[in-house]
């Protein structure tokens, strides 16, 4: 038993159960506008949705051919030969996708015999079926010309490409073997004109010159030579009487020195001992950032009431005092 009796029994079942579950579904979700007004608008979306595939497919077959159109006026420009052969290779492609398109046969319907009548002999062209082949073996063939071609178009670019880097190459390498003859020649004419020259006579006048130099320089060097000795010997004395002015210095600083002078809130403080003692502690007041408040309690407890006394009894020269402390800090 052939599989294709099965098939289309089996097809139509399917798409009998499939409308059925879809007029149980339309009139499920029908709602107020009825079982009718749910058919109807099933019929408008799915004609909205053929209106919009047929729409969408005629614009992108359209903007292909604009592409293309592009895309050929752009090698047109580069060359026309080139274009002319691109839009030969696309006729052949669209004549061969076009061929490729399956097409239904028209079979004769079958014809029930009787079998009381005798067999009617049907007349088979047997010409038909490597007519067919033909075909596809030619329009492979057509295929693959196609594409030797492009490859063809495609290498055929390149080269052309090479071919002008190498002619621009070949020109720049010309250019500067020309500069590099004319240098050349430069050079041997000035290599002539040295060797035409009297080089032997201004060689003597060299050597004789350099003689005389050579003398002077001998007799400089010698006189330098005594004039650096003569100079240390003067620099030694002059160290030996220079030691001896800064020693006699040193002794007048001492035997007149003159006494420390003592200003401010420390010329009330007659013990130097006392003097220092204060000093100490403003700068560790300082250090530790006391205010004047804090300094004052500070020395209040710290140093001895002669000391304070003089201090709180001048109260203008102990922040002075201070303010010269923190200036040192500072």
């Amino acid at each position: 038993m052939n599989k294709n009796d099965f098939r289309n029994p089996l097809i139509q079942s399917g798409a009998l159960l499939l409308l059925v579950f879809i007029l149980i579904s339309i009139v499920a979700g029908s709602g107020e506008k009825g079982f009718f007004g749910s058919i109807g608008a099933m019929i408008s979306g799915l004609f909205s949705g053929i209106l919009f595939i047929v729409a969408l497919t005629i614009a992108i077959i359209f903007s292909i051919a604009v592409l293309i159109g592009l895309y050929l006026a752009a090698v047109s420009i580069y060359s026309a030969e080139k274009a002319r052969d691109l839009y030969g290779q696309l006729k052949v492609s669209l004549g061969t996708f076009y061929d490729k398109i399956p097409r239904r046969a028209k079979t004769p319907p079958a014809v029930v015999q009787d079998p009381a009548t005798k067999p009617v002999a049907t007349v088979v062209h047997p010409q038909e079926v490597p007519l067919e082949k033909a075909e596809a073996q030619l329009h492979k063939t057509e295929v693959k010309a196609m594409e030797q071609s492009v490859d063809t178009s495609a290498e055929l670019l390149i080269q052309e490409q090479r071919c002008e880097e190498l002619e621009q190459q070949v020109t720049e390498l010309q250019n500067k073997s020309q500069a590099l003859e004319a240098q050349i020649t430069s050079l041997q004419q000035n290599l002539d004109d040295l060797q035409n020259q009297e080089i032997p006579e201004k060689l003597n006048t060299l050597d004789s010159s350099a003689e005389d130099i050579s003398g002077k320089l001998a007799a400089q060097s010698s006189a330098l030579e005594n004039a650096l000795n003569k100079l240390t010997d003067l620099e030694t004395h002059i160290n030996d009487k220079l030691e001896t002015v800064l020693k006699d210095i040193g002794d007048l600083q001492e035997k007149t020195a003159a006494p420390e002078l003592v200003t401010g809130i420390l010329s009330y403080i007659d013990l130097p001992e006392d003097r220092e003692v204060m000093t100490q502690k403003a700068e560790e007041a300082v250090s530790r950032g006391m205010t004047y408040a804090q300094i004052d309690e500070f020395f209040k407890k710290s140093l001895s009431s002669r000391i304070y006394k003089q201090l709180s009894e001048h109260p203008r020269l102990t922040k002075d005092f201070l303010r010269s402390i923190k200036k040192k800090f500072a």
